[in-house]
């Protein structure tokens, strides 16, 4: 792997453990995971990151439409998602 991915993929690590820690809100933890997923490319992009990226952004438009923070459902839906995009993180290494 590059050094230029593996710094991105650094970044998308960061970016879910500052969520984790509350220090990011979700919609810039979104942010952050497209970004470096977008920099690091498209092929890498449609294999690791478009489906829970997918969950997640219509998660975060309910949320942000309806002005309202996460449900208890919807947080035990983006930890488990959360979870899934750090798994293949790690193996997209």
């Amino acid at each position: 792997m590059n050094e230029f991915k593996s710094r991105q993929l650094t970044q998308m690590r960061f970016a879910i453990a500052d969520f984790r820690e509350g220090a990011i809100p979700f919609n810039v933890l979104l942010f952050k995971l497209e970004g470096a997923a977008h920099a690091v490319g498209r092929e890498f992009w449609e294999q690791n990151v478009f489906d829970t990226s997918l969950v997640l952004e219509q998660i975060n438009a309910d949320v942000v439409e309806e002005r309202r923070p996460l449900t208890l459902s919807e947080q035990a839906q983006v930890k488990g998602l959360i979870s899934a995009q750090e798994s293949r993180l790690t193996h997209a290494n």
